[in-house]
């Protein structure tokens, strides 16, 4: 999507882009990202994340939600929370005294993302490597390799208690999802 043949993304975008990206990895609080924003006003005009934001989400097409989340981490103001006012868990107040947030998280909806892979043909490519990746019997060398994985491709796929005609993995692009929890893969 963003290759160097997309016409459509400006040098200005690519350096946009590439900070807001190191905000991300390195977890640069906002106000220390405004910082180096205006530190390096003389040599690029960086946007402020807000606009970076929501530059990215028109070019991707992917809208991202800001979730009210504890000041501790305890939960996200979600589902059965979305109405309180304080933690169940931490009793930490959700709002500041001028009712914003205390702590907020970007949360990228996951099918957009997704479909998003089927438009860029090298991710395609790559996306077929579970399907094309030679099993071993002696080695494992890749979660394919994993006796898991080898008992999912022999079963149908069950939803809400239905089976499905299909088997997991049968499909060359099937996608193969894992979910990882401080740091703790769960397989």
């Amino acid at each position: 999507m963003f290759g160097a043949g997309n016409d459509i993304i400006t040098e200005e975008d690519r350096d946009n882009i590439r900070a807001f990206q190191l905000k991300m990895l390195a977890n640069i609080p906002r106000h220390a990202y405004d910082r180096m924003r205006h530190a390096f006003q003389h040599k690029m005009t960086l946007d402020s994340e807000w606009v970076v934001v929501h530059r990215l989400a028109l070019l991707s097409g992917i809208e991202p939600q800001n979730i009210h989340c504890c000041i501790q981490s305890c939960i996200a103001y979600t589902g059965q929370y979305v109405h309180d006012e304080r933690c169940p868990f931490c009793n930490e107040v959700r709002y500041t005294k001028h009712g914003h947030p205390r702590r907020t998280f970007m949360y990228i909806p996951l099918i957009p993302r997704l479909q998003a892979l089927f438009h860029n043909p090298t991710i395609i490519e790559q996306m077929t490597y579970r399907h094309n990746f030679v099993q071993s019997d002696r080695l494992v060398r890749d979660v394919f390799d994993g006796e898991w994985y080898h008992k999912l491709r022999s079963r149908h796929v069950v939803v809400d208690g239905v089976e499905r005609r299909h088997k997991y993995f049968h499909k060359p692009h099937d996608i193969a999802l894992a979910l990882s929890a401080d740091s703790y893969l769960l397989f």
